[in-house]
Order: structure tokens, then sequence, then C-alpha cells
């Protein structure tokens, strides 16, 4: 709470019948407070959520982690994609849901958050920058007040509060509007908008207007923060209408003498952004309608019809939709009404594996992958739905593709490792089906790799060969011993041209190993061809790292190799390059690699060399003598 810029914010009704919201960069722990229905209070448990957001469960208020982790504006998109701002970056995309990276706990994933926002950063405003933004830039170029230089060193013409982020799904507008991205810029006095434009499973977006906003003020008491789907299918601003939008710590204090922070605290305006000759409708009032009208709704072209329908769906509990919505999930000729109808049902505890087999031969893609990740609550109980599951490999969507490598990923045993080979092989130029594959390789990364390495033209691919490696990485951070022989047997089966190959996956299985704490001599010790590798491994190494021509880099990577080596063999290299005369990453590197032999002369060796360190002690000494 010590920062009114970062506190928990935006919470959007989810396809998924929850209620999603944002952290912020603070983080720290969320609580729930539940009043039932014999008001008396109840807590539950909190959760920590520095760094993601999360999700609360209208029912019962448990609340579970989201992958994001921005700053101020969420928004989901008519197919559930998830989307968020922070002040310098007007957009990012959540590329996947962190329930499928936190089941594979070996797994070290990238951020899921990308930022999607590729026409560079400079924007148009309309107004001067106000004075004291100027001598807050100069003060900062010069060192004098902290905080970054953005810019170049200029006090406007970028973002630097980004925020409100939301998508339109509306219907007043022109076509052409629709699913446009728009982010506010209160620092600005604008609204920056954006068309988003597939790219692999993702997205990229890129700016409308050319050379100018959507919206720009004169006023720079115009301070834009968040944006709405109205009810009349245009758009609402939030203007928070002050003089100051920055936090206080941000404003030099010299300038502040001459400001009033609080100024406008009292004031506040909402616009609302409508098209020439727009005629207002009457406002609807979805809460009088009958259950089967709301369930109609679930197809309307405005987007707060479809949200706020499903929102009093699953308020209502009624079983009287179930009838309805089954007919609209087969039936409707609009592909999001038979998408939320199916999400209606979930939320009703009506959804069965005969209506997701269905749905899952749908024509429209994006209903063949909700139908899919639908599937995952009835997979236990079906085996109908696992085969068909197992049979989209070949799916023509590639996020459809994604997604069933997401979600088999809950299915054990052959036909689904055979699945997920099979897109590996298809996908595997792209990073995030990459991850996808490997979040689901939990006990089966040695069979995985087996599979996909039969494909001989494959695997010689750049994308091939990268998957592979951290297959065999996985293999050895997951340490069970049938999938290590697993990665041996390919590895002794590999042809002799293919050497560079080889050495990847050893590369990534003795990494893993030793991340695991495997005992590689254990491992390797009677697997030829790997044991043969190794060994040339290490003998680079040490030529690598003894040899002071070599750039650093090379070297610190090198003596990180040594950890592979026998402690005999790398000891005496390790300690030469602990001598004071050596760059200190260099001296760090040999400590820690040190620091990973289970020797009891470890020790000895890093205390007698200590008086050879350069002035800063080596940060891993300390953990390599007591950790």
């Amino acid at each position: 709470t010590s920062n009114p810029n970062a506190v928990p914010n935006s919470l959007r009704w989810g396809l998924n019948n929850r209620i999603h919201g944002m952290t912020s960069t603070a983080g720290g722990k969320i609580e729930a407070v539940l009043w039932n229905r014999q008001h008396s209070n109840g807590q539950l448990p909190a959760v920590q959520a520095r760094g993601r957001d999360f999700s609360i469960d209208p029912r019962t208020g448990y609340m579970e982690l989201e992958s994001g982790g921005a700053q101020f504006g969420m928004a989901f998109d008519c197919w559930g994609n998830k989307f968020e701002s922070t002040n310098n970056a007007p957009i990012e995309m959540i590329m996947i849901e962190d329930r499928y990276l936190a089941r594979n706990p070996f797994l070290a994933a990238p951020s899921p958050r990308v930022r999607i926002w590729v026409d560079g950063e400079t924007v148009y405003p309309t107004s001067p920058p106000e004075p004291w933004r100027v001598i807050r830039t100069e003060m900062r170029v010069s060192d004098s007040f902290s905080g970054p230089v953005e810019g170049g060193g200029t006090p406007s013409g970028y973002f630097t509060a980004a925020c409100g982020l939301t998508i339109y799904q509306g219907n007043a507008w022109p076509e052409a509007y629709r699913n446009s991205a728009l982010v506010c810029e209160p620092a600005g006095h604008r609204i920056h908008r954006m068309r988003l434009e597939p790219d692999g499973i993702g997205f990229t977006a890129h700016r409308t207007e050319v050379k100018r906003e959507f919206v720009a003020s004169d006023e720079i008491w115009f301070r834009p923060i968040q944006l709405a789907n109205a009810p009349d299918g245009t758009l609402y601003v939030a203007d928070m209408y002050r003089e100051i939008i920055e936090h206080p710590d941000a404003v030099p204090p010299s300038a502040k003498k001459y400001l009033d922070l609080t100024r406008g605290n009292d004031r506040g305006r909402i616009y609302r952004i409508v098209p020439d000759g727009f005629q207002q409708p009457p406002p609807p009032r979805l809460g009088a309608l009958s259950t089967t009208e709301l369930v109609a709704l679930l197809a309307h072209p405005n987007g707060w019809h479809r949200t706020t329908a499903s929102r009093l769906l699953f308020e209502r509990h009624d079983p009287a939709a179930i009838e309805p919505l089954r007919k609209l999930a087969t039936e409707s000729p609009v592909p999001l009404g038979r998408m939320h109808a199916l999400y209606a049902l979930e939320g009703m505890g009506a959804l069965d594996a005969a209506l997701i087999l269905a749905r899952l031969e749908d024509d429209h893609p994006r209903i063949r992958e909700h139908a899919v990740r639908l599937a995952e609550g009835v997979l236990a109980d079906s085996p109908q739905v696992r085969n068909r599951l197992c049979a989209m490999a070949g799916d023509e969507d590639p996020r459809v593709r994604n997604q069933v490598a997401l979600t088999v990923g809950n299915i054990p045993g052959p036909q689904a490792t055979s699945t997920l080979a099979a897109i590996g092989v298809h996908d595997a130029a792209d990073r995030w089906v990459r991850l996808a594959i490997l979040s689901s390789s939990l006990d089966r990364a040695g069979s995985l790799l087996s599979a996909m390495a039969t494909e001989r033209q494959w695997r010689t691919t750049s994308a091939g060969r990268q998957l592979l490696e951290e297959l065999a990485n996985q293999a050895g951070r997951q340490n069970r011993r049938d999938q290590v022989a697993e990665v041996l047997r390919v590895l002794a089966d590999l042809p002799e041209g293919e050497h560079g190959l080889a050495k990847q996956i050893v590369h990534g299985l003795t990494e893993g190993l030793k991340r695991s704490g495997g005992k590689l001599p254990t491992e390797l010790g009677t697997a030829g061809k790997a044991k043969e590798i190794l060994a040339d491994m290490v003998a680079q190494a040490i030529r690598v790292a003894s040899d002071t021509s070599q750039p650093v880099a090379a070297r610190v990577e090198a003596i990180h190799s040594l950890a592979l080596a026998p402690y005999q063999d790398a000891a005496h290299i390790l300690v030469d390059q602990l001598d004071g005369r050596q760059p200190q990453q260099v001296q760090s590197a040999a400590v820690a690699t040190l620091g990973q032999f289970q020797n009891q002369q470890v020790g000895p060796l890093i205390v007698a060399a200590r008086s050879g360190f350069s002035r800063q002690v080596p940060p891993g000494a300390h953990a390599a003598l007591f950790g």
C-alpha cells in the first residue's frame, strides 16, 4: 500500500466464470473475505501474488494465481486472449497460463508476458510538455535527480504512463474498429489505438492512426486512466482530471514546492466516444430478462451483452438454462455464441463429454481450441475425449495444436506422448509451443525425446536440435532413471555424422543431472557414446578455461562446464583460475564450479586461495564454503 500506483486493479469477468485481477508491481499477499449467507465473516487463505495476477471463484472466494504481473490495465479479447499494460509498455500478451507451468516444477520458464507492440516508441501529443517535466528530465540527464532517462532525454513523445488497456468489443463503431486495442496515456493527455494481427499463436499490435493519436487533448488536465466497453456498444473513458498524475516521489523537490499535488482530487469526468450519427438505444436491463432471454444474448454482437449475460447466468444457476444452452452450443450460427454457451454450461456443472466431443470437430478453429481446454474437465472419465484429443495433433490451426499440447500433458501414457511428439515435430520453431510441450514433459521427457528423435530430417533442424536438448535437460532435472536411460539409448543410436546433435543432447542431459544432483559418472559411466562425448566436452573445457587469450565469456562458460568433469581432473584447473591476476568473472565462475563438487578438499582449496582474490570476494565463495 506504500505506492498508490501499484495496487490490485482491473477486475474482469473471465470466460471461465472467475473474476480476474492484477496485483500491479507491488505484489504481496492478497486475502479474500467472504460474507456468507449467515452473515458471518470467514477469512480464506491468502495467496502470495508477487509477479503474477489472480482470479477469484465468485461462489467460494478462493483465489488462484494467474500468469501476468503487469502494472495497470488488463483486458480480454472476445476469444478470451489476455492482454495487459505497464507504464512504458502499452500492450503485452499473456502467452501461457500459470497452471500449465506450475504442474512441472522442473521447468525454468520465461515470463509468460510478452510485449507485442511493434511500431517503436514514438507517440504524438498535441500539448507541449509541462514545465516541471522539462525540469525533471534535465535533472535526470545530469544525474541530479534519480529516475529513468526516457525518450533519449526528452520530456515527452513516448509512453511513460500507459494504463487501462481495453479491447473494443462493441457494435456501435464501424466494423474496422472492432477488436482494436486502446490504451490510455494520462501523462501525455491521449489515448492510443492499435490493430491486433495474428502472429503464430500470439499477436502483434500496430499503430492505427498515422502520426497522430486516436484521442489527444491540448488540456494538460486531461488524464484518461481507464476505458470500458459500454452497454450501448460505444466506449467509456474515465478521465481522472488532475493537474499532476505522478507519484509524489517522481516529482523533484525543487518543482514540488511550486505544485499542489492534490489539486483536482475533487474532480473527474466520464466521456463516451460515439461515431457520427450515433442513435442512443434504450438502456438495457438484463437483470429483468428471463433465463431463456439471457441465453440468447450470449450470441449478441455487443461484447457487453455477452459478458453480462454470462455473469447473470452464473449467478442465477437456473437449471432451466441447461437445455437452451445446449441448443445454443450446438446450433448457433454465431461462433462466439457457441463458445459462451460451452462456458456457461461448465459454470453450471452441466458440460458433458458428448457435447465437448461434438465441438472438438467444430468448423471454427477458436471453438475447437476452447473445446480442447474445456475437455480437461472430463478427461479422467471419457476415453472417447482422450482419443479424440490425441488425434488432433494434426489440426490445421496452430493455436489448436498448441492447446492440445497443453491439455494432453494431463493425460499419462504413450498415446499422449506420441501426440506431443507429433506436435513438436510440426511446431518446434515456435518457442511457445516448445514451452507447452516442455510443460507437459513431466515423467516422460526421455520418452518424448526418443519419439521425436526418430524423425531424421527434423532432428537436424535448429528448432529440432533445440527442443531435443531441452527435453534432455528435463530428463536430467527430473532425474528418473527410466527417462535418462531413454536419452542414453537415443545417443547410442545416433549415426556418427550427427555428432553435433549428440553433443547438444549430452550437454542438456548433464546440465539437467547437475541441477537435480544426479550422479553423472553413475548415469554415463556405462553409456559408451555419451561417455565419449562427455570426455570430449571436458577436454575442450579444460583447454578454453586455462587459455588467457580466449574471451572472458568463453572462459567463464568453459569453467562452468568443468562441473561435468571428475573432481580430480578439474580441481587443479579451477584452482589456477582463482589467482588474483584472473578477471573477477573467471574467479567467480571457478568458485561456483568448485562449490558444485561434493568433495571435502573444496573448502581448504578456496581458503588457501583467498589471498589471491581480487578486492571483492567472488560472490560464490561463501556459498561454496558454507552452503
